[in-house]
């Protein structure tokens, strides 16, 4: 880079700053346009509030692994209070609960060719394989 070179660089630096610094300095306030509606303090309290008892009065439900021929899906739910394993039958919609430990389980998938499945638990243990095929429910 020549000598004036170096200069114009500088030059455009110190001419930049000064600009950088007057807009740092500013406030920002932002006019209202028309298209932002405005709320008042009272339509900003203006919602519903629960007890804490409705707000654990819920059931959480995830999963989304079909068996191998589709009639079932595997879940994860806490309606019996902690998490366990359900399937659900495709047509009916029947829930049958396939684990019933002290500790929670959570559903990882159906193994692709049979009723095998994969879940962990909360003790420590990473997965487990059970076969509802032939019933043998965990306990």
């Amino acid at each position: 880079m020549g000598h004036s070179a170096k200069y114009n660089v500088l030059g455009s630096v110190s001419l930049a700053l000064p600009l950088i610094m007057t807009g740092c300095s500013q406030s920002a306030s932002v006019p209202p346009d028309s298209t932002t509606p405005s709320v008042s303090s009272q339509q900003a309290a203006d919602f519903t509030t629960y007890s804490a008892e409705t707000f654990f009065d819920t059931t959480s439900i995830s999963g989304n692994s079909f068996s191998a021929d589709g009639s079932k899906i595997l879940i994860t739910s806490d309606e019996s209070g902690i998490f366990s394993l359900y399937e659900v039958a495709v047509k009916t919609g029947e829930k049958t609960r396939l684990t019933h430990f002290d500790d929670s389980t959570y559903a990882v998938r159906y193994f692709p060719d049979d009723d095998r499945l994969l879940f962990t638990k909360d003790s420590g243990e990473m997965s487990v394989i059970i076969s509802t095929s032939e019933k043998q429910m965990a306990r």
